[in-house]
């Protein structure tokens, strides 16, 4: 590498010229700055129309999804989906500004707005850059939200009352994607509120927490029984993690409600040697069955644990790993439920 640090004082004009000559080499090995286009970085959102602006080396069409994520940006929420982002700081005329140049894992679980009918304002390539400024008409994305929140809260009317009027174990096994409704309607409503100032977004809120909490509470009526015949190992450890959840677990069958499930457990134990080491593996079965017998859910786990002691030892190591496993699902797919 050249060095382009000279000392002070008086040079010879060969020197000189030498020096110029180095000064020169040095700076043409600079990288150029981005030349981007006066638009990208002028161009600002008004009270009528929203402006998204993105990049990408890859391809324009990734790089107008990068400018949709910059519009749910401005409105607080997001789209279908996942932005890992580095900033870029850019020049261009007498401005400056700074940007996310954003690369988008599509299929991301996040909230997806309904943009239809957006448009692409401008688009350049340069420097191997994609360009674009996409545009949407604020009156529009409104008339296209509230029409989506109608569609989704009529659903809802429907999906709950079938819900409501479910055994319980059927209606645990739909809570999880009546919670996602929910949910999506919560979004929906403050994405419209945040375009419409006139919109009630304190009664939506409260009318989708109250659907949450009713669906929320239908776990806390469950009750279980586990048959005494049951491993007592495998019993102390799924009773902890029921009472964990604050879900009652019934004694004897003099106790039982209505919605008292019976569990039972079964256990299946293989030892054997593995390079001077004793191993244990374990399958378990849970089956969950109504008081008249019939099944509703079943559980199968396969955990192993292996010690330099004893069979003992490398079963209690392997009830161990299955307290760690279930300690981190939810209960109910613990259960088999969901």
């Amino acid at each position: 590498m050249l060095n382009c640090v000279t000392k002070r004082g008086r040079l010879p004009l060969l020197a000189m010229v030498f020096l110029v000559t180095t000064l020169s080499a040095c700076a043409s090995k600079r990288p150029a700055p981005p030349q981007v286009p006066n638009w990208f970085v002028r161009t600002q959102s008004d009270d009528l129309t929203l402006y998204g602006k993105g990049s990408d080396d890859r391809s324009q069409g990734r790089a107008v999804k990068i400018a949709l994520t910059d519009i749910s940006g401005q409105l607080s929420v997001s789209i279908n989906s996942t932005t890992s982002s580095r900033q870029r700081s850019v020049t261009s005329g007498d401005h400056s500004s700074s940007f996310s140049d954003d690369s988008i894992d599509i299929g991301a679980k996040t909230q997806e707005i309904n943009f239809k009918g957006y448009s692409v304002e401008n688009s350049q390539y340069v420097g191997g850059i994609h360009y674009v400024l996409v545009a949407v008409d604020r009156a529009e994305l409104l008339k296209n939200q509230k029409n989506d929140l109608k569609n989704l809260n009529n659903t809802l009317d429907l999906n709950y009352q079938t819900f409501e009027n479910a055994a319980l174990i059927q209606a645990i096994k739909s809570s999880k994607e009546l919670t996602g409704q929910i949910l999506r309607a919560q979004s929906l409503a403050k994405l419209v509120a945040s375009l419409d100032s006139n919109f009630n977004v304190s009664q939506a809120r409260q009318r989708y927490d109250g659907l949450l909490k009713s669906v929320q509470q239908k776990k806390s009526l469950l009750s279980f029984f586990i048959t005494p015949n049951s491993p007592a190992e495998v019993q102390v450890v799924l009773a902890e993690r029921i009472n964990s959840e604050q879900i009652g677990i019934i004694k004897n069958k003099a106790q039982f409600k209505k919605n008292t499930h019976v569990m039972e457990i079964s256990i299946k134990t293989e030892n054997k040697t593995v390079f001077g080491s004793y191993m244990t593996i374990l399958q378990i079965q849970l089956n969950l069955k109504e008081q008249g017998g019939n099944l509703v859910a079943s559980k199968r786990f396969e955990v192993s644990g292996s010690s330099m002691n004893d069979y003992q030892k490398s079963k209690q190591n392997a009830l161990k790993k299955f307290t760690r496993e279930i300690a981190s699902m939810d209960l109910l797919e613990v259960l088999g439920i969901l």
